[in-house]
């Protein structure tokens, strides 16, 4: 079942309370859009069907294989090799594009460079033959002081790597699944559960219930492809450009297709 991707939801609050069930509002309602909430003490049920009387879906989801099963579609369903590789690909003809740039900004800088030591020689020589003014001073001011901001600038440029060297894509993939296997066995710890729990949240984008699909029940998980390799490459935090880093805006809008399970 292919759906479009939808906007991924916002990370929890810094200092929000702790989360007492792993899904809280994450799962919705197809038929009327609202978030399936905790009724009794083991099931999720439709807010608008069980407080508002507002929906007609009746379908009520046990609470700990809903959250076993997203947890290993996260895991092994969301993030497949085809997308790990699309994802690397556009990362590396990105970088070549943005170094290509770099590089013409450096043409530039280095031409300017040369002017501007014509330019210092030529003002040189009015000194030595005793041609001084204000104005001339000035002007070897502004220039000797653009040409060390230059060489400054040319000297980073020649060292630095803005984007870095992304790993292979099997090497991501591998990493994605060991850290999402590493953060469902801490959900067990209740000393790290809620930051587990946290980072989670900020994976899954939304787990919609569709109680009247064919084949019976259904629920349809789905994830953003830049989040999730985000969460490879960079761990638990969101990227922030630099070596490593995977903030550009042509890897987000890569395809990726949610997943459906029968509850």
């Amino acid at each position: 079942m292919v759906r479009r991707q939808r906007k991924p939801g916002a990370a929890s609050p810094a200092g929000a309370p702790r989360k007492k069930h792993l899904l809280s509002g994450l799962i919705k309602c197809s038929c009327c859009g609202s978030n399936y909430t905790i009724s009794g003490k083991d099931y999720y049920r439709c807010a608008g069907e069980k407080e508002r009387g507002t929906c007609g879906n009746k379908v009520s989801v046990r609470k700990a294989p809903l959250e076993t099963a997203t947890l290993a579609i996260l895991q092994e369903g969301l993030l497949t090799e085809s997308h790990a590789k699309l994802f690397v690909e556009e990362y590396r003809r990105e970088a070549a594009r943005l170094a290509q740039g770099d590089e013409r900004r450096d043409v530039a800088g280095a031409v300017r460079l040369k002017q501007l030591e014509v330019e210092l020689a030529n003002l040189a020589r009015n000194l030595v033959e005793g041609k001084v003014s204000p104005m001339m001073m000035t002007m070897i001011f502004d220039r000797e002081a653009e040409k060390a901001t230059l060489e400054a600038r040319l000297s980073q440029a020649a060292a630095a790597n803005p984007l870095g060297e992304i790993l292979p894509h099997p090497v991501l993939l591998d990493q994605f699944h060991q850290k999402v296997e590493a953060l469902r066995a801490t959900l067990d710890d209740d000393t790290i559960r809620t930051e587990a729990a946290a980072i989670l949240e900020r994976l899954i984008e939304s787990v919609t219930i569709y109680p009247n699909a064919p084949d019976g029940p259904e629920a349809e998980v789905v994830a953003s492809i830049g989040a999730l390799m985000s969460f490879a490459i960079n761990g638990n935090s969101p990227p922030r450009g630099g070596a490593g880093g995977c903030s550009m805006a042509v890897v987000a809008g890569t395809g990726f297709e949610p997943v459906t399970f029968r509850l």
